[in-house]
Protein backbone atom coordinates (compact mmCIF):
# COMPACT_ATOMS: atom_id res chain seq x y z
CA UNK A 1 0.00 0.00 0.00
CA UNK A 2 1.27 3.48 -0.44
CA UNK A 3 1.45 6.36 1.35
CA UNK A 4 -1.57 8.16 -0.48
CA UNK A 5 -3.86 4.86 -0.18
CA UNK A 6 -2.57 4.33 3.44
CA UNK A 7 -3.79 8.48 3.71
CA UNK A 8 -7.36 8.09 2.08
CA UNK A 9 -7.72 4.76 4.28
CA UNK A 10 -7.48 6.77 7.12
CA UNK A 11 -9.46 9.68 5.89
CA UNK A 12 -12.75 7.33 5.13
CA UNK A 13 -12.13 5.55 8.19
CA UNK A 14 -11.76 8.61 10.77
CA UNK A 15 -14.98 10.76 7.94
CA UNK A 16 -17.00 7.33 9.25
CA UNK A 17 -16.00 7.66 12.97
CA UNK A 18 -16.48 11.10 13.09
CA UNK A 19 -19.78 11.11 11.26
CA UNK A 20 -20.83 8.68 13.57
CA UNK A 21 -20.79 11.07 16.73
CA UNK A 22 -23.69 11.93 18.49
CA UNK A 23 -24.84 15.27 19.63
CA UNK A 24 -23.88 15.34 22.81
CA UNK A 25 -20.51 14.03 21.92
CA UNK A 26 -19.77 16.52 19.28
CA UNK A 27 -20.81 19.37 22.27
CA UNK A 28 -18.74 17.85 24.88
CA UNK A 29 -15.84 18.42 22.37
CA UNK A 30 -16.43 21.76 21.35
CA UNK A 31 -16.54 22.42 25.10
CA UNK A 32 -13.60 20.76 25.67
CA UNK A 33 -11.63 22.48 23.38
CA UNK A 34 -12.51 25.55 25.34
CA UNK A 35 -11.41 24.51 28.45
CA UNK A 36 -8.23 22.92 26.62
CA UNK A 37 -7.67 26.46 25.61
CA UNK A 38 -8.14 28.28 28.99
CA UNK A 39 -5.61 25.64 30.61
CA UNK A 40 -3.17 25.78 27.87
CA UNK A 41 -3.46 29.55 26.79
CA UNK A 42 -1.34 28.62 23.48
CA UNK A 43 -1.07 32.47 23.20
CA UNK A 44 -1.55 35.67 24.98
CA UNK A 45 -4.68 37.44 23.73
CA UNK A 46 -5.47 39.57 22.28
CA UNK A 47 -4.24 38.97 18.96
CA UNK A 48 -6.20 38.48 15.53
CA UNK A 49 -7.40 34.94 15.47
CA UNK A 50 -8.84 33.28 12.80
CA UNK A 51 -10.89 30.72 13.11
CA UNK A 52 -14.02 28.61 10.38
CA UNK A 53 -17.02 28.22 9.69
CA UNK A 54 -18.11 24.57 10.74
CA UNK A 55 -19.22 22.50 7.64
CA UNK A 56 -20.98 19.11 7.78
CA UNK A 57 -20.14 16.98 10.48
CA UNK A 58 -16.40 18.90 11.74
CA UNK A 59 -16.21 20.07 15.05
CA UNK A 60 -17.60 23.47 16.53
CA UNK A 61 -15.22 26.02 17.39
CA UNK A 62 -18.06 28.51 18.01
CA UNK A 63 -17.78 28.78 21.64
CA UNK A 64 -14.31 29.14 21.37
CA UNK A 65 -14.32 31.84 18.92
CA UNK A 66 -16.79 33.38 21.22
CA UNK A 67 -14.21 32.71 23.97
CA UNK A 68 -11.85 34.50 22.21
CA UNK A 69 -13.80 37.43 21.59
CA UNK A 70 -14.49 37.63 25.08
CA UNK A 71 -10.64 37.55 25.80
CA UNK A 72 -10.69 40.47 23.40
CA UNK A 73 -9.48 39.02 20.22
CA UNK A 74 -10.11 40.37 16.79
CA UNK A 75 -12.15 37.48 14.97
CA UNK A 76 -11.92 36.60 11.10
CA UNK A 77 -12.82 33.85 8.98
CA UNK A 78 -11.25 32.96 5.88
CA UNK A 79 -13.10 33.48 2.50
CA UNK A 80 -12.34 31.01 -0.99
CA UNK A 81 -11.96 33.77 -3.69
CA UNK A 82 -11.55 30.63 -5.98
CA UNK A 83 -9.97 27.50 -6.66
CA UNK A 84 -6.11 28.11 -6.85
CA UNK A 85 -6.08 31.44 -5.11
CA UNK A 86 -4.80 32.40 -1.74
CA UNK A 87 -7.77 32.94 0.88
CA UNK A 88 -8.46 36.56 2.04
CA UNK A 89 -9.50 36.62 6.01
CA UNK A 90 -12.65 38.98 6.56
CA UNK A 91 -13.54 40.79 10.08
CA UNK A 92 -16.31 38.36 11.82
CA UNK A 93 -17.79 39.10 15.22
CA UNK A 94 -20.25 36.84 17.10
CA UNK A 95 -23.58 36.90 15.47
CA UNK A 96 -22.82 38.72 11.88
CA UNK A 97 -24.61 37.17 9.30
CA UNK A 98 -22.16 35.16 6.98
CA UNK A 99 -22.93 35.08 3.22
CA UNK A 100 -23.22 31.89 0.87
CA UNK A 101 -19.02 31.18 -0.58
CA UNK A 102 -17.82 28.49 -3.10
CA UNK A 103 -17.09 25.17 -2.52
CA UNK A 104 -20.24 25.22 0.44
CA UNK A 105 -18.37 28.09 2.14
CA UNK A 106 -19.84 30.59 4.64
CA UNK A 107 -18.00 33.79 5.04
CA UNK A 108 -17.78 37.43 6.34
CA UNK A 109 -19.38 39.90 3.82
CA UNK A 110 -17.09 41.78 1.28
CA UNK A 111 -18.07 44.78 3.23
CA UNK A 112 -16.28 43.53 6.45
CA UNK A 113 -12.94 44.69 6.70
CA UNK A 114 -9.85 42.37 5.69
CA UNK A 115 -7.50 41.10 8.45
CA UNK A 116 -4.12 39.60 8.64
CA UNK A 117 -4.69 36.50 11.39
CA UNK A 118 -1.43 36.07 13.97
CA UNK A 119 -3.34 32.84 14.52
CA UNK A 120 -5.03 30.60 12.71
CA UNK A 121 -7.85 27.54 13.88
CA UNK A 122 -8.22 25.24 11.25
CA UNK A 123 -10.23 21.97 10.83
CA UNK A 124 -8.77 18.81 11.00
CA UNK A 125 -10.07 15.06 10.86
CA UNK A 126 -7.18 13.40 12.55
CA UNK A 127 -3.96 13.99 13.93
CA UNK A 128 -0.95 11.35 14.60
CA UNK A 129 1.10 11.25 18.12
CA UNK A 130 3.09 14.07 17.15
CA UNK A 131 0.67 16.57 15.83
CA UNK A 132 0.67 16.56 12.12
CA UNK A 133 -2.95 16.92 10.67
CA UNK A 134 -4.78 14.93 8.69
CA UNK A 135 -7.04 17.92 7.02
Amino acid sequence: MTSVDAKRTLRSAMLAWRADLGEEERRAAAMALVETFRREQPFEAPIVVSGFWPMKDELDIRPLMIELFNQGCELCLPVVIGKGKPLAFRAWRPGDVLEQGVFGTLHPSPRREELVPEALIVPLLACDREGWRLG
